[in-house]
């Protein structure tokens, strides 16, 4: 997208552990039983299936793409709203970010469902549908 790389993004929900979601960058020939990723994202609950919908773009116009991470069994905010989901947006930079734990971390942005059994994140994607420049959610 806005820099030109080779990117893959792989997403892995688990059952026990927290869901996972990582970028590999500027490999061509990759073993996945051998490497994690660059950088890595763990849901803020095993329920939310976080990463079971994954896209990128460059969301805030600098240049780098950032990712885009549904979990559309989240109950964000409230626990009342039962799988309302939500969509996080991981901003990207020059460099490999760390493992960013959502259940300890804020998401630079993220989109909530408004009601119970929305499921806000069960497909997630990005494109300038506006024409303004920027990559839309």
């Amino acid at each position: 997208m806005g820099n030109k790389r080779f990117y893959l993004i792989v997403s892995v929900f688990l059952v026990l552990i927290l869901a996972l979601s990582g970028i590999m960058f500027g490999q061509r020939v990759i073993d996945l039983d051998k490497v994690w990723g660059d950088t890595r994202v763990l849901g803020a609950a095993s329920v939310d299936q976080s990463g079971s919908a994954v896209a990128y773009g460059d969301i805030n116009g600098d240049g780098y793409d950032d990712i885009i991470i549904g979990a559309p069994y989240a109950d964000p905010g409230d626990p009342a709203r039962t799988d309302a989901g939500a969509v996080y947006v991981i901003f990207g930079s020059g460099s490999p970010l760390s493992t960013i734990d959502l259940s300890t971390q804020s998401a630079n942005i993220t989109v909530c469902g408004a009601d119970d059994h929305d499921y806000s994140g069960y497909a997630v994607g990005s494109g300038d549908v506006n024409g303004d420049g920027f990559d839309d959610i």
